[in-house]
């Protein structure tokens, strides 16, 4: 099983390599230690044995993949075992071509549009 996401104040829990949505949780606060804890009570409460959680998947942020309180990382130190991490590095290259645009194209000028310099 692989855990991806942090949407707002929602947690998607999805099941690979299928990509099957099981459902959402909501932690009682954005801590990375809170996170953690609700992901894990949830595995708990529907019999996932934890000690067979390979990989655990999130976007690039620090809130996610922080060394020291990141979600991933805490959930490690409580399972007592390392995981591999999939990261989503979408939003790392979509900033890259911003700039890129930015700087071949000048700034936009809406939401939707550039100047066109």
């Amino acid at each position: 099983m692989t855990l991806v996401g942090l949407a707002l104040a929602h947690i998607r829990v999805i099941r690979e390599p299928v990509g099957k949505y099981v459902r959402h949780v909501t932690p009682a606060s954005g801590t990375g230690s809170d996170i953690a804890k609700c992901i894990l009570k949830y595995l708990k409460d529907n019999d996932v044995d934890i000690n067979e959680l390979e990989s655990i998947g999130f976007k690039g942020t620090v809130a996610n993949t922080g060394w020291k309180n990141g979600i991933i990382r805490n959930i490690e130190l409580k399972i007592q075992h390392p995981l591999q991490w999939f990261i989503y590095l979408f939003h790392f290259n979509e900033l890259s071509f911003k700039h890129l645009f930015g700087y071949l194209d000048g700034e936009t000028t809406g939401p939707a549009t550039f100047s066109g310099k």
